[in-house]
């Protein structure tokens, strides 16, 4: 291929102004630093891991409970919103139709219904009406008032106000 630059990229600090490299070697070129850069980020990941595991193993609780676990994998992909990225970047990876979106669009339904069924689709408190936060108020108030008086249960009803 002649070494000119249509096939070589530019270089001011060469003499002829033309890389050594041509634009297909530089792009193999940089994919292969790219993986490279990758699979040392992989190695450090590893090795903190382990280094972290070896700095626990005199502890008595060697297990985390659930929520740590849980808080650690999200801190470790940059909370929920670098989750939501990563899924989106692997959904649009994802060829139409294929597996992988079809998995990725039932993790999204599954996480909403676990959400809903934990109560976390709720409305927040500072967006209720005052006939919402009332209502609320009032059935609180109702199911409070369910006493245990000498080991029986006194359901004490709501008055007319």
């Amino acid at each position: 291929m002649p070494w000119t630059s249509e096939h070589f990229a530019p270089d001011t600090k060469a003499q002829p102004p033309l890389s050594d490299w041509c634009h297909k070697c530089t792009a193999l070129k940089q994919e292969y630093l790219a993986r490279e850069e990758q699979k040392q980020q992989l190695q450090a990941i590893a090795a903190s891991g382990l280094k972290l595991i070896h700095g626990k193993l005199d502890q008595k609780d060697l297990i985390p409970h659930s929520a740590d676990l849980v808080e650690a994998f999200y801190r470790a992909f940059g909370g929920v919103d670098g989750v939501a990225l990563m899924a989106m970047q692997q959904y649009l990876a994802a060829k139409p139709g294929s597996y992988g979106r079809t998995r990725i669009l039932e993790l999204i339904v599954r996480i909403t219904i676990q959400n809903v069924q934990a109560g976390g689709a709720t409305k927040p408190l500072d967006l209720w009406n005052q006939e919402e936060l009332e209502a609320e108020l009032q059935k609180r108030l109702q199911i409070a008032a369910v006493k245990v008086i000498d080991g029986r249960m006194l359901n004490v009803q709501k008055e007319a106000v």
